[in-house]
């Protein structure tokens, strides 16, 4: 269901943090090739998972909140659609993150859209400071809103 993918493993994201710990090129052989599929096929959403893939991200940093589990969407399978969060409500993020570090993490790694953050206001101000005090520019938002539009009027508007 997530980005990028299960793999072997048994753990839950949902129980706390769960790592992939298969090779970059293990996942590239198998859990890549079925995303790259879909997005071959026009898939206009990836949700990127709350697992940790240490061999892709470099350490347990849940994958949605990530820039290189992000940018393997983006820059390996070629996807420009919206990337969402996986569940921001799960304990493999709320162990490790307060709503609004965790809102703002995943926008700074790439992701479009946050998926159910543990306290919506409280993640929804953290980005807002998180602007003000230009620890993320308003170009950010800008990129992801071009995207969410693109798929929203894609049959309304030219140019987009």
């Amino acid at each position: 269901k997530t980005f990028p993918g299960m793999g072997s493993m048994t753990e839950s994201p949902a129980a706390g943090m769960a790592n992939n710990e298969r090779t970059l090129s293990d996942m590239e052989g198998a859990e890549f090739l079925a995303y790259k599929k879909a997005i071959d096929a026009g898939a206009e959403f990836v949700m990127v998972g709350t697992i940790s893939a240490s061999n892709l991200v470099g350490d347990n940093t849940a994958c949605c909140l990530s820039k290189s589990a992000i940018n393997a969407v983006r820059e390996t399978l070629g996807f420009d659609g919206i990337i969402l969060t996986g569940e921001l409500d799960e304990t493999a993020i709320t162990d490790y993150h307060t709503p609004e570090e965790a809102a703002v993490l995943a926008l700074k790694a790439g992701a479009d859209m946050i998926v159910r953050p543990q306290n919506f206001e409280e993640a929804y101000t953290g980005l807002l400071e998180a602007v003000q005090n230009g620890t993320i520019e308003e170009s950010r938002f800008d990129e992801s809103l071009l995207r969410i539009y693109r798929v929203k009027y894609k049959d309304k508007l030219e140019g987009l």
